[in-house]
This record gives structure tokens, sequence and C-alpha cells, in this order.
């Protein structure tokens, strides 16, 4: 099924090529469409130890990744001034506890906000 294309003919297309062109395309849509060609998304993700393994929406797993070991570091109560690292763990006091993603020191928890990601939320929270 290859389109044939004017520039590399040399010539201008009959009629009966311009339609055969059309119809080429009209069934490579028509299978992308109905998935006739295998392609397969990523549908679902699944976490062994370590190791994330990625699966299709057909059930074939594509491939696998390992995480590596994080080291965590609790800080207690997030606090004005206190200096933190990546990877330290604080609690908001509202039943959430966050991740320090980059290194600061702190000058206001809105402001640092963005510094910082949802790591664990309680019940209730």
């Amino acid at each position: 099924m290859s389109i044939i294309y004017r520039n590399i003919k040399g010539i201008p297309l009959t009629s009966d090529e311009v339609d055969e062109n059309f119809r080429n395309l009209d069934v490579r849509l028509a299978r992308l469409e109905n998935d006739q060609d295998g392609a397969e998304t990523v549908c679902r993700i699944e976490q062994e130890f370590n190791v994330l393994k990625f699966f299709t929406d057909r059930g074939r797993e594509i491939g696998s990744a390992t995480i590596p070991p994080l080291q965590l570091n609790p800080q207690g109560e997030w606090r004005t001034g206190a200096r933190y690292a990546m990877n330290d763990l604080v609690a908001n006091g509202n039943g959430q506890v966050w991740i320090c993603l980059n290194p600061h020191t702190a000058e206001g928890w809105e402001k640092d906000r963005s510094k910082w990601a949802l790591f664990l939320r309680f019940n209730g929270a």
C-alpha cells in the first residue's frame, strides 16, 4: 500500500492514481481507528517491591523500571526558619505529611509551597 507522489513520478497523476491514493489512506485510517495494526497503549502500572512494571491494554508487559531506594528524613512539624533538604518529611498539622522536593530555608508555607509535594494524607484530612 504505497502512495504515489506526483513529484516523484515526474508527471501528473491519473485520476485512477489519485483514487488509489485516497483508498490507501482510507484503509490506513480505518486500521488505526479499529486498531487492526496492533497499536497498544500503556494502561496499567504495577509495583513489585522496587520495580515498576508497565502493561498494555492487552495485558502485555512492555517494560519495567527499577525505583532507587529512597532515604526519607522525618523532621516533625513544619517550621518557619528551619532548613530543609530533599526527602525531608514534615507534618503540617492538618493530617497531611509533605516531602521536600528542593532544599531551602523555610520562609512561610505559602511562599515555600512549590518546594513540597503531598506525601501522605490521613483519613479525614
